[in-house]
């Protein structure tokens, strides 16, 4: 059992985990009327319309597992550990997790979950927990003949992202849409100091530094977020490097069989004085190893649209069977700065030439 669960820890200050230079997403473009009743009015076309211009030009979703086909997906039984964390440390989580819900009375859920046995309440946190987890999925390549069948049915596209922008912009983005009780609690947690985990995770917090040190470029991004828009430059600066350090993970998932992923059994709650963060949320059935999947998970993220900057897409693949009007819609919504290539079958295998009208 230990050798499986070893597999899914990663170590705390670890910067992502195989990391490339590119990551990819397989997608569908709708193409189809929607809208049986009225025959695609003019309402129903803009809003199709609107989502694929919001896919080609950038916008990237993150998802709570909770709506996941694969329905057991980061949703590994946990025990209940809130005995080893102190009374503030479990305090501190709660809030975190319930900053954007109502709940009469966190002291009492701190209560039940020290002293009780009654496993109601710890699927009721664990629920809000996976409400309030955002996760994003990837894959390291555009010729994966399984990928382009099951997600665009050959007639969709790949893009590709540079991996550092795509990181940027899941921090900062995340950032500008906080609600005001969350940043109020980040910011408590002085998320606005300087090399806040520097002793714990000096790796991380100078990957931090590296990716997100433009001040003006970074107060421009937070501009919509009003508390953190009052903050001094440096303050906006260092609180989005120490969300980085603190909330986004990416790693590849690993694949497990079901007796194997039976054996993991994560704790509720991270153990702050662990040197390792848990995998429960990098580990999947064996049945999707086709996928090769990297995801990042981004903690207190939730269901959350992510804007990307233009030069985050580097390129997109057309599938093979796309009809003449899907590449017409794409080349309409996608920059004349972004390479489009098209997938082409040779010699039974995928490969992936330039696109040309000819």
């Amino acid at each position: 059992m230990d050798n499986v669960i070893e597999k899914e820890d990663n170590l705390k200050d670890n910067t992502e985990e195989d990391l490339v230079k590119s990551l990819y997403k397989y997608s569908g473009i709708d193409m189809e009327p929607n809208c049986c009743e009225c025959y695609e009015c003019e309402d129903c076309v803009n809003k199709r319309n609107k989502r694929i211009k919001d896919k080609l030009q950038g916008e990237v979703y993150f998802s709570t597992p909770l709506v996941f086909n694969d329905i057991i997906d980061s949703q590994l039984k946990v025990e209940n550990n809130a005995k080893d964390l102190t009374d503030n440390e479990l305090s501190l989580k709660l809030r975190e997790i319930y900053s954007d819900t109502y709940i009469k009375d966190i002291s009492n859920v701190k209560k039940e979950l020290k002293t009780s046995t009654d496993n109601e309440t710890v699927k009721q946190v664990r629920k809000e927990q996976l409400e309030k987890l955002g996760i994003a999925c990837f894959t390291t390549d555009n010729v994966n003949a399984t990928m382009w069948g099951y997600y665009t049915n050959n007639t969709g596209v790949c893009i590709e992202y540079d991996t550092t922008n795509l990181i940027y912009d899941i921090i900062t983005s995340f950032a500008s849409q906080m609600s005001k009780e969350l940043t109020e609690l980040l910011i408590e947690k002085k998320y606005t100091i300087e090399n806040r985990d520097k002793k714990s995770k000096p790796k991380r917090t100078v990957y931090a530094q590296t990716i997100f040190h433009d001040e003006k470029e970074i107060v421009k991004s937070l501009e919509n977020n009003s508390i953190l828009s009052n903050l001094e430059p440096k303050e906006q600066k260092y609180f989005v490097q120490n969300l980085h350090t603190k909330r986004l993970w990416g790693k590849k998932v690993t694949y497990h069989s079901k007796e194997n992923l039976d054996k993991i059994k994560p704790n509720l709650f991270e153990n702050k004085k662990s040197s390792k963060i848990s995998g429960k949320y990098f580990a999947k059935d064996e049945f999707w190893k086709h996928e090769q999947e990297y995801r990042f998970i981004l903690s207190l993220g939730g269901r959350k649209a992510i804007e990307l900057r233009q030069d985050t897409i580097k390129s997109i693949t057309i599938g093979a069977n796309a009809s003449k009007e899907t590449i017409q819609k794409i080349k309409e919504n996608v920059s004349k700065d972004i390479p489009i290539y098209k997938i082409v079958v040779e010699n039974n295998r995928l490969t992936v030439s330039p696109y040309t009208d000819n």
